[in-house]
């Protein structure tokens, strides 16, 4: 009990150090539970059972303890001399018999690594993701709600490309590596947003909208049609103004490109200006309703505009499954890379560009969700084996035979994740992590029946199997039977994550622990003893 209960303890607070919000939450609580529930089974249990011995010496009923019971046959001996044996008791050594002949064991060792094998083959294929449709009954209006969003919307949610501060926006070489207008560069921002739009099928982008920069070159580029300020402060005024106060802007025009772009001396004064004037009729390119919250900008004494940061929207693509979602985080975050990419090397400035949209705080961890599973499950098996090893009094031979079963349940339960449509997310991850727990306890009493057995080397399996196989199937396998219930759950969520999952590792846990481990511990044993 102490093995198995410290094992599992060190397996959770190990995963807690996971990069899953949700495996870490889930490891913190067991581990402090299952430490709650090992100090009380060693206090409060033993208390209460020595309690029931002394009611089952005085022949005293379970219930009604007060009453006792009398002896009807007094030739009957109360508390005979030959210890009770149950069903499974008595299967055990025919059980032993029978799993430890030559044929069977080369038998169980084929199937087993064999399917080993599959499932290692299959791996690489698990979806990854968490569908939301998944938490929800069929039932609910909200999961009608959902299936009409995917089935009906064209577009998608709209992903924001932000620009952080460094560049001089009112100089010509910066605004090349963001416009998409004339001559703009090729891999500028805006045109680099516009070629991912083209590949929909891979980049999942939909739609761009347009440039804040490009809009503003077209307000200020119109003489008496947009820009108006008013002639007694120099303040803003609408372009749809009649105030006799207002009067069109004289904008200098940049000599680079021919005067199609403001000067720089404009650029910093007008960008306000265009930012606050909404779209009209007669001008349609004012940027108060498209742009407004889109740019952060200090204004300094004389009214003039440096601009910081700033983004630029697009669209996604009808996002629908869990690939989809995690697909447009990915390329969402390559784009904005190879924009950074772009800009950093046109202008020799240290200038980040970052993708965000709503949905990529809960799918961007999907991107290195192997990475991070494989390092849990690691870091628990590391734990583990540590821990057993001490146990077992540095036995390395039993200790690698009880890892190598707890890796093969691992390998095993990720191969039916696939076959029963199992998403790999924190919530299977945490379940991966339960198996680590639930084989080590399955293993460990046979380990500990084995190395502590008496016995002559050629005899210790099979006594150990007698031992505690019965303690095996009662206390570990058929409490966890209850897990069928959830079968029947409304919400597909349970019914997948902690119905398919958990009832398939304890199946997993029970197999590879009471057939496969003990065949591996004999040809261990033989090899140690040379029998």
């Amino acid at each position: 009990m102490f093995i198995s209960s410290l094992t599992q303890i060190t397996c959770f607070a190990i995963g807690s150090l996971a990069n899953f919000p949700a495996v870490r939450s889930f490891a913190i609580f067991a581990a402090v539970s299952l430490t709650f529930l090992f100090i009380f089974q060693i206090t409060a249990v033993v208390g209460i059972l020595s309690l029931d011995y002394k009611r089952y010496i005085k022949s005293r009923f379970d219930i009604f303890c007060c009453v006792q019971k009398k002896i009807i046959n007094d030739d009957e001996p109360l508390h005979s001399e030959i210890p009770y044996e149950s069903v499974t008791q008595k299967l055990m050594e025919p059980y032993a018999n029978f799993l430890l002949k030559w044929r069977v064991k080369v038998f169980v060792v084929i199937i087993f690594l064999l399917f080993l094998c599959v499932c290692v083959v299959l791996i690489p294929q698990i979806e990854v993701g968490l569908d939301q449709n998944l938490a929800l009954p069929e039932d609910s209006y909200v999961y009608k709600y959902l299936n009409a969003v995917n089935n009906l919307l064209p577009l998608g949610p709209p992903v924001f490309f932000v620009l952080k501060s460094g560049l001089n926006f009112s100089n010509p070489e910066h605004q090349n590596v963001i416009c998409g207008g004339q001559l703009c560069n090729d891999d500028s921002l805006t045109m680099q947003i516009f070629l991912a739009v083209q590949q929909e099928e891979i980049t999942y982008m939909r739609r761009i909208s347009n440039s804040w920069l490009d809009d503003f070159f077209d307000w200020a580029s119109t003489p008496n049609v947009c820009c108006k300020y008013n002639t007694t402060d120099g303040g803003f005024c609408p372009s749809i103004s009649s105030e006799p106060e207002c009067d069109y802007c004289t904008i200098a025009r940049s000599v680079y490109a021919n005067g199609l772009r403001p000067a720089e001396d404009a650029f910093d004064r007008y960008i306000p200006f265009f930012l606050q004037d909404a779209p009209s009729n007669t001008c349609n390119k004012g940027g108060l309703a498209s742009y407004y919250s889109n740019l952060n900008y200090v204004l300094d004494s004389e009214g003039r505009a440096t601009v910081h940061d700033s983004n630029f929207m697009a669209y996604h693509s009808s996002l629908k499954t869990s690939h989809d979602y995690i697909s447009a985080v990915k390329y969402a975050y390559e784009i904005s890379e190879n924009i950074t990419a772009a800009i950093q090397s046109r202008t020799g400035l240290d200038v980040e560009v970052f993708a965000y949209s709503v949905f990529y705080v809960y799918f961007s961890q999907y991107l290195t969700v192997w990475y991070d599973t494989f390092i849990s499950l690691l870091y628990c098996l590391i734990g583990a084996f540590v821990i057993n090893l001490i146990a077992t009094g540095f036995n390395i031979l039993t200790t690698l035979a009880m890892m190598f079963t707890v890796v093969m349940v691992v390998v095993d339960m990720m191969g039916i994740m696939y076959i029963w449509n199992i998403q790999l997310n924190a919530v299977s991850c945490t379940n991966l992590i339960v198996a680590i727990g639930i084989t080590v306890e399955y293993c460990t009493h046979l380990a500990y029946a084995y190395n502590t057995s008496q016995k002559p080397p050629s005899e210790r399996v099979e006594d150990a199997i007698i031992k505690v196989g019965a303690t095996i199937i009662t206390g570990i396998t058929f409490t966890n039977i209850p897990i069928i219930v959830l079968a029947f759950s409304y919400t597909q969520l349970i019914e997948i994550f902690f119905f398919r999952m958990l009832f398939s590792i304890v199946v997993l846990g029970f197999l590879h622990g009471f057939i496969f481990f003990p065949v591996l511990l004999s040809y261990i044993n033989n090899l140690k003893y040379k029998i």
